[in-house]
């Protein structure tokens, strides 16, 4: 029930954590609802960066029990709680915090998976064009094919906020070159196609 991400939340688990969340300060429940949206936890700089008052803040939730820091990093004692609070976040909200921890991750020169995740929560399809297509560029660098294909892919889902055509074509190119190496041939094809003839509007 703890470690699977996918798991539902049972009502009395959401309602316990929900009545705990609810016995803190405001500042600690902000806090909470920040940590809530990065599902790894969250480093000190990152909550400095983007919490009032900073990580202390989440000072309250630790002694309750519900957040624990370890290693220089805040997350949930379980995923069920994280998954409790960001569920329990209007759509609005869940995208101001994404948005918030994507401009913090971009300033702290950060993993570009984690822009991509964030991207895509904060629906910033110009944030996810970019921070795609520079994460499929990195995984192609690193042979890690499967990733490529699937960053690539993403950022052509957003090709109509890429205004340079010849940036569409390497995409195309960097998902037929991933997709072949998976013996993924007819997609590949596809997107080989797809490159040759944004290549030939340049």
């Amino acid at each position: 029930v703890i470690a699977d991400p996918d798991a539902t939340v049972p009502a009395s688990v959401r309602d316990a954590i929900v009545t705990r969340m609810h016995a803190l300060p405001a500042q600690t429940r902000r806090a909470m609802e920040l940590l809530a949206v990065v599902p790894n936890g969250a480093e000190w700089p990152l909550l400095d960066a983007v919490l009032d008052g900073g990580a202390v803040a989440l000072a309250p939730a630790e002694q309750a029990g519900l957040v624990a820091a370890v290693d220089g990093r805040f997350n949930y004692r379980h995923e069920l709680a994280r998954q409790t609070v960001e569920e329990s976040l209007s759509a609005d909200r869940r995208r101001e915090l994404n948005r918030a921890v994507l401009a913090a991750l971009v300033e702290a020169k950060a993993e570009l998976s984690r822009l991509v995740h964030h991207a895509v929560r904060a629906e910033d399809r110009t944030a996810i064009a970019r921070y795609g297509a520079d994460a499929a560029t990195e995984a192609i660098e690193a042979n890690a094919f499967r990733e490529a294909a699937g960053f690539a892919q993403l950022a052509l889902d957003h090709a109509d906020v890429i205004d340079d055509q010849a940036a569409i074509a390497r995409l195309h190119g960097q998902a037929a070159q991933a997709l072949r190496t998976l013996n993924e041939t007819r997609r590949a094809a596809h997107h080989a196609e797809r490159a040759v003839a944004a290549w030939v509007t340049l």
